[in-house]
């Protein structure tokens, strides 16, 4: 199949070159194109002689690819789309290969804007909102400013004794960056962790000491947290069930680590009553941030 669309091609050239030369009364050229061992984008020829075989190139390519009531601005056009369709199918992947990696226009403008726009593409990604919670929560919840060093630290490298620069897999592009502090954190609020109650409410109800924050109760909680695990055993077994008790969890909740950080951390500070745990926090704020790790 291959080989029947070469020689119908250089069929087609032969046809196309003895038509014009019985037009023109001009001689083929005796030497056959060859590009220049510096770059892909001109010929091992003189300077006018790579522009005279550009310009019958085209000439012949016209009437093969544009109709007789084609517009003059759509001629070029025609002509470019015509050439690329058949190099395109026609040239092995390793011969285009070898086009593009020689061309300086290639790499450094065509190549580049496209490895820009998909950076910036995976940058706003939900792979990047993912990438971006896992250093927020590694090792516990980080504040917003050794966030932003490490978002703003992680790609630059050292450039002598005291200059930095950006580190770059591609020159002019960057490493794809994680998202800011204040887009995580609308990420993290937009998250929908169930029902929040008002603390102060439930101890007026309770005559208890009031206490600033939210607090989630803790059934829904459990129930939520059974879907999750659920879910993500139905794609990869991992639970082992007490007494092969499936879809079964036995719960046990304590004051100090699990599931709510040491006693001396900000979600270290538990309550209980009527066998309800109420976290307390000093703020709403902390209490969405410190939700999505539970």
């Amino acid at each position: 199949m291959f080989c029947t669309q070469l020689v119908e091609i250089s069929s087609a050239f032969q046809d196309a070159a003895s038509s014009s030369t019985t037009k023109s009364g001009r001689k083929s050229c005796s030497i056959t194109s060859t590009l220049s061992k510096e770059s892909s984008e001109t010929l091992a020829l003189y300077r006018n002689q790579c522009y005279l075989r550009r310009k019958k190139t085209l000439a012949v390519l016209q009437p093969i690819h544009c109709g007789p009531n084609t517009k003059k601005e759509q001629v070029i056009p025609g002509i470019l789309d015509g050439m690329w369709t058949t190099l395109i199918n026609t040239a092995t992947t390793d011969c285009m290969k070898r086009y593009i990696e020689s061309s300086p226009t290639c790499i450094k403008k065509i190549m580049l804007k496209l490895v820009k726009e998909e950076v910036k593409k995976y940058e706003h990604s939900k792979e990047t909102q993912v990438r971006s919670l896992r250093v927020l929560y590694n090792g516990g919840f980080i504040a917003s400013r050794k966030y932003t060093k490490i978002r703003n630290g992680g790609d630059v490298g050292r450039k002598g004794a005291k200059s930095k620069k950006t580190v770059q897999f591609m020159n002019g592009c960057p490493f794809p960056k994680y998202l800011p502090y204040k887009a995580l954190m609308s990420f993290v609020r937009s998250i929908e962790i169930g029902e929040l109650l008002d603390v102060e409410d439930l101890a007026k109800e309770l005559s208890l000491e009031t206490a600033h924050g939210m607090y989630r109760p803790l059934s829904t909680l459990l129930l939520r947290l059974a879907d999750h695990y659920l879910l993500l055993h139905s794609k990869d077994p991992w639970l082992n069930w007490f007494n092969g008790e499936t879809n079964v969890f036995h719960v046990a909740v304590r004051a100090d680590d699990v599931t709510f950080g040491r006693d001396d951390t900000a979600t270290g500070t538990i309550h209980y009553t009527f066998n309800s745990a109420i976290v307390s926090y000093t703020c709403y704020e902390k209490c969405r941030r410190s939700a999505i790790c539970i």
